[in-house]
């Protein structure tokens, strides 16, 4: 089953090539879904936040099961928006102090 996700994350497709896309034009939504899988924040379900109304609509999130958490909607979202910020944040430039 990984290696079948592997494969389809791997690939590139409409689907993906669509949430490459949302998160590049909504900063709000690309940040929130970063603080939720990259730092373990937990957020709360509400659906009158614009942003979690946003990731609903476009089938990113779900309501946890027996509290008002946002999760990622399925596992393979979820590996393909975690290879997205960890590929983003090595291409970031560092800055290191010399002392």
């Amino acid at each position: 089953m990984r290696n079948a996700v592997q494969i389809l994350i791997g690939e590139k497709n409409m689907l993906f090539d669509d949430m490459f896309k949302n998160l590049g034009n909504n900063k709000e939504l690309s940040d929130f879904i970063y603080e939720l899988l990259m730092l373990g924040e937990l957020k709360p379900f509400d659906l009158y936040d614009s942003v979690v109304f946003i990731g609903i609509q476009y089938g990113f999130f779900k309501r946890a099961e027996g509290n008002d958490k946002v999760l990622v909607s399925n596992r393979i979202f979820e590996s393909w928006m975690l290879d997205y910020f960890v590929s983003k944040d090595m291409a970031r430039p560092r800055f290191y102090v010399c002392k």
